[in-house]
């Protein structure tokens, strides 16, 4: 008898594990997972094939989806780092070791016990990985969420803070954070400041003010990540077929994320953008894009990480609300 016979025959109880809805985050990890398999369009289909194709899709994202949670990210070698946070269509190659800070420590109250993991800069961001265990009678689950308040060298830069939080085999919870900041300047020798502190457990529109935060002063090294991040100053002007401009201010490749910088006029009310590479016609995955009109204050755009090395790429501004419908031929960034 063959052993795939022998592996075929084998009867596997799989009752001793619960399941559960995907989180937030997990939906993310296998929407990207199943995009990154997905060929880039180089044409429109016809309207049967492309109604059969995004048939396609919803069935795989729905398999993937109803699998056993066990089989998903309660891995316990996948728990807690940045790279699963930041997931992308390359995550499975993703390794930041050489760009974040490990700190390792951990503060404690009436709440529970924190540790903060790990702490990585990226352009005008910080990714955050922390872990808590809460205390007995302490009620956490996925829906609950830790808001993160980062001062600089002393200083409030802070623009804006998203978290995440995942529940681990051992009854503790990931907690990831993602902080943007109107500017992250650099002092010569790369070093930054930080403190980092917890304030509020927040679930849904209730929030609770913690008498004993969890704070931590963190100093980190921003060199490695400085040195492999390249600016490319753009500083042109794109029509927008009737809808406005856009100035493209630049554009900064890093590691971890591709970050676009542009300027939009008063008409301009729904822009965003298709980032391809030339070389093969492939699609880097926008994250986010952010418009404002406020004077002084750049609108942004936030891509999963290109190489500048691997280029040129094509930029080409879309439609706010359908990205097929482009505005207009962009431009190359060589």
């Amino acid at each position: 008898m063959s052993i795939y016979k022998e592996l075929n025959d084998v009867k596997l109880d799989v009752s001793c594990y619960e399941q559960e809805p995907l989180t937030a985050l997990e939906q993310k990890q296998w929407e990207q997972r199943v995009k990154s398999k997905l060929r880039p369009r180089r044409k429109r289909l016809p309207i049967k094939r492309k109604a059969a194709a995004l048939t396609a899709a919803a069935l795989m994202i729905l398999l993937a989806m109803s699998l056993p949670q066990v089989s998903l990210a309660r891995i316990p070698v996948v728990g807690g780092l940045i790279e699963n946070f930041n997931s992308n269509h390359n995550a499975l190659q993703a390794d930041y070791s050489s760009y974040k800070t490990a700190v390792r420590e951990t503060a404690e109250n009436e709440y529970g016990k924190l540790t903060l993991n790990e702490v990585l800069v990226d352009a005008d961001r910080l990714l955050i990985s922390s872990t808590l265990q809460p205390a007995q009678g302490m009620r956490f689950d996925y829906k609950t969420h830790l808001p993160v308040e980062v001062m600089i060298h002393g200083e409030r830069r802070q623009l804006s803070a998203m978290s995440q939080s995942v529940q681990e085999d051992d009854g503790s919870y990931t907690v990831y954070g993602d902080v943007s900041f109107s500017d992250l300047p650099l002092p010569e020798n790369k070093l930054l400041d930080l403190q980092i502190a917890y304030h509020t457990v927040n679930r849904g529109a209730q929030s609770m003010t913690l008498e004993q935060p969890w704070v931590f002063d963190v100093q980190l090294s921003a060199e490695a990540m400085s040195q492999d991040t390249k600016t490319v100053e753009i500083h042109k002007t794109l029509d927008l077929n009737g809808q406005g401009t856009v100035t493209v201010r630049k554009v900064v490749f890093t590691p971890v994320s591709t970050l676009l910088y542009f300027d939009a006029s008063e008409e301009t009310q729904s822009v965003s953008f298709k980032l391809t590479s030339i070389r093969d016609g492939s699609e880097i995955p926008l994250s986010t894009v952010t418009l404002t009109h406020e004077p002084g204050t750049a609108s942004y755009a936030r891509f999963w990480s290109a190489n500048a090395l691997q280029g040129p790429y094509q930029l080409t501004p879309v439609d706010g609300m359908d990205h097929e419908l482009e505005l207009g031929s962009g431009l190359i960034l060589e």
